[in-house]
């Protein structure tokens, strides 16, 4: 920020005395008009600050006296709490809890008022606030309007438009300053929710181990008591009575149970509720943190304009990059937009490329999908189809070639011995014709009747050997033929055979090989649709919708660079203030989401079910007193006296005993404890130390959010204080400057 010296100021009186005509000393009278009216809104607007930082000093007063009147509060439920523990007579324990328990709640009371006075003050500060805002504007207007009226010249009006600035940096300032505090006050509301909450719960812890160790003492003395001066008959009879009460326990339990079951849709709508509530006060914390942050980024764009230096202006004129693609537009300067609309148009197109990628890995997918169904509803079935007739007709072939070559190897057997059959039966034969011709001859030849009659019997008795043989040799040949045709029939049995089940198994592979195609078609389409295995189909879509959410991406980011740079002070203010109402209701939102979720657990916790539960849980821990302790010893005390031996009574009942002690041991240090943990929170001095014990050490996040908070708030206060005495020294130059017009 510009400093004006006393130098400055006399140099500008100088120049404007010396340059005063008539015209602008006939004016000066309006201008003071129009200046008191200025300084009149001025005071205003003054006043209506000063009121809200009242109000936020009256907040903070109120939060000091608050936490006081809890800390003596504390103080003095944990002395009759303490008490309590060291009362003579129960009577007497129950008046100082009575007594600690009304203080806890007049505590409560104190901090209900004072969350509500805190709202008061905000609605207050929030209207001083506006009414600054209003009073800062009619100030500016008015100074316009006489700007506009000719009725300051220019150098005074370049003093003015100085003051102007000056003025709003201060106001802006001294408004990072209010949302600090303001932002301040919320981190102290969680810290002492959370405190509240912890010592809530440290609270709880104590009550219950307390009625535990009541409980727990009861049960020891009446056990001790009970098993003192024992008869076998005291103990039947106790026996009888136990067993009575238990089963006025049961019937009472068994109410309760059912009362239990016509509560229980209510309670599961209760804690439906609570899951729902619980739910929407997440959602309202990721919507405040969302709107936190583009407050914060909407803040820092204005405070550098407001600076005078519009970066985004800058960034566009000497280049950025988007997406790894580096642009400038040094056009941007005289107001030309040619090269940008076609960057514009560029990351369009690539939206555009992006959609259709979607929609080309979208069909593929389900042309995939479509094929998957009719590979395994038609085209495998049918191929595996085709493999049966092949299998089929392979059996038959061999089946066929079986019987060939088993007729092959017969022929092939029994060919050399009906070949051997054959010859000889024909060299029978050939010499049996050789013998009748030779008889006939000589028959022929011989003329003495004796011996021609006896080569009559011979050639007779040749001729009916000639005739047997040559039977014997027709059979022998015949046999031999038939052999050898059939030898020659199945030896081409057994080629064409050989052939058709080469021609049969070569188209058996053929199929078989398509079987295993289309299967590893199936499994590789399977694999490419796998949305659980990451399949390339599937792969491929969620690319192109990445390669879409880029482009969009980009063209948002590009439209934001040249949208900032487009934009002015006033666009970024108004930009800034709906940010900041977003953030507050989303605060508000975040807050009502909260106490509904409370409130819901509340109605949970305190439902006529709940109470119903607690009411049941006495008698069901009676009932498994009476019928794991008390029971059980008196049955050992009679088992003894029935064997006059008391050695397991004994041991029962000392080991019941110690089991008691021990658990009432373990409860006094866990009430110890939990009590110590409770001073120990409530000791601590600082948030800080409170927040460490909550979180663990070195965890004290909200603390040191308020820590960084008054660090940057102490840093804007000097900047007031520097940016307060610009504003004063430009008032003086003005004030000089109108006193040498009315000269």
């Amino acid at each position: 920020m510009r400093k004006i010296s006393l130098l400055f100021v006399l140099i500008t009186v100088a120049l404007l005395s010396s340059c005063v005509d008539d015209k602008e000393s006939a004016t000066v009278e309006q201008i003071r008009t129009a200046k008191t009216e200025w300084l009149k809104a001025q005071a205003e607007m003054l006043q209506a600050q000063g009121e809200a930082q009242k109000i936020l000093a009256e907040t903070e007063k109120l939060k000091a006296e608050s936490e006081a009147k809890n800390e003596a509060a504390r103080i003095e439920i944990e002395r009759l709490l303490a008490e309590s523990q060291a009362a003579k007579t129960e009577a007497e324990a129950d008046e100082l809890r009575a007594q600690a328990e009304k203080i806890k709640q007049e505590a409560e009371k104190i901090r209900i008022e004072y969350e509500y006075q805190q709202k008061l003050n905000e609605l207050a500060y929030q209207t001083a606030q506006a009414k600054e805002a209003a009073k800062q504007q009619e100030f500016i207007n008015r100074l316009n309007e006489a700007i506009v009226a000719g009725k300051i010249n220019k150098e005074l009006q370049g003093l003015y438009a100085d003051y102007v600035s000056a003025l709003k940096t201060l106001r802006y300032t001294e408004k990072q300053v209010s949302q600090k505090q303001t932002s301040i006050t919320s981190l102290n509301k969680q810290l002492l929710a959370s405190f509240d909450d912890h010592i809530k719960n440290y609270q709880s812890n104590i009550e219950r181990y307390q009625i535990e160790l009541a409980e727990k003492e009861n049960e020891l003395k009446e056990f001790i008591t009970s098993t003192e001066n024992l008869t076998a008959e005291k103990a039947a009879a106790k026996i009888n009575e136990l067993k009575k009460e238990k089963e006025e326990i049961a019937a009472k339990i068994a109410t309760i149970n059912k009362e239990l079951i016509e509560l229980e849709k209510d309670q599961q709508d209760l804690i439906l509720a609570t899951k729902v509530a619980n739910d929407n006060y997440t959602t309202a914390v990721t919507a405040f943190t969302t709107a936190q942050t583009a407050f914060t980024k909407a803040e820092n764009e204005y405070n550098t304009a407001l600076n005078g230096n519009n970066s985004a202006k800058a960034t566009v004129i000497n280049g950025f990059s988007v997406g790894g693609v580096h642009y400038a537009f040094p056009e941007f300067e005289q107001g030309i937009e040619t090269g940008i609309n076609v960057a514009k148009e560029d990351l369009t197109e690539a939206i555009t490329t992006a959609e259709k990628g979607i929609a080309t890995a979208e069909k593929q997918l389900t042309e995939a999908k479509a094929n998957l169904k009719d590979l395994n509803d038609n085209k495998i079935p049918a191929a595996k189809a085709a493999l049966s007739p092949l299998e089929s007709t392979k059996k038959d072939l061999e089946k066929q070639l079986a019987a060939a070559q088993k007729t092959q190897q017969t022929c092939q057997a029994d060919q050399a011995t009906l070949k051997d059959k054959n010859d000889k039966t024909k060299a029978e034969n050939d010499a049996w014709v050789a013998k009748v011709k030779e008889l006939e001859a000589a028959l022929k030849a011989e003329t003495d009747p004796s011996k021609k009659a006896d080569i009559q019997i011979q050639l007779d008795l040749a001729k009916g050997h000639q005739t047997e043989a040559e039977k014997a040799y027709e059979a022998a040949k015949k046999a031999y033929e038939t052999n050898e045709a059939e030898l020659k029939k199945a030896t081409e049995a057994i080629a064409d055979l050989t052939k058709e089940l080469a021609d049969n198994e070569a188209d058996y592979q053929a199929a078989k090989d398509k079987v295993v195609e289309l299967e590893a078609k199936y499994d590789e389409l399977v694999s490419k649709t796998s949305e659980l295995n990451n399949g390339e189909y599937v792969v491929a879509i969620a690319n192109a919708k990445a390669a879409l959410e880029t482009a969009q991406s980009n063209k948002e980011e590009f439209e934001e660079i040249i949208n900032k740079a487009k934009a002015t002070i006033d666009d970024l203010k108004v930009a800034m203030e709906e940010a900041q109402k977003t953030m507050n209701e989303a605060e508000t939102a975040q807050e009502d989401a909260l106490q509904a979720w409370e409130a819901a657990i509340e109605a949970e916790t305190n439902s006529a079910y709940t109470k119903k539960a607690d009411e049941k849980a006495p008698f069901v821990e009676r009932e498994n007193y009476i019928d794991v302790t008390l029971i059980p010893a008196y049955n050992e005390y009679i088992k003894g006296d029935e064997f006059n031996d008391f050695t397991s009574y004994e041991t029962y009942k000392q080991k019941t005993i110690k089991a008691l002690n021990t658990k009432i041991e373990d409860l006094k240090t866990q009430l110890a404890e939990e009590t110590e943990l409770l001073k120990e929170f409530q000791a601590a001095e600082t948030d800080q130390e409170k927040e460490e014990l909550i979180n663990g050490a070195g965890n004290d996040y909200t603390t040191q959010q308020i820590e960084q908070l008054e660090r940057e708030i102490t840093a804007l206060k000097e900047e007031i204080t520097e940016y307060q005495a610009n504003v004063d020294r430009l008032q003086t130059a003005i004030d000089a400057a109108e006193d040498a017009l009315a000269e």
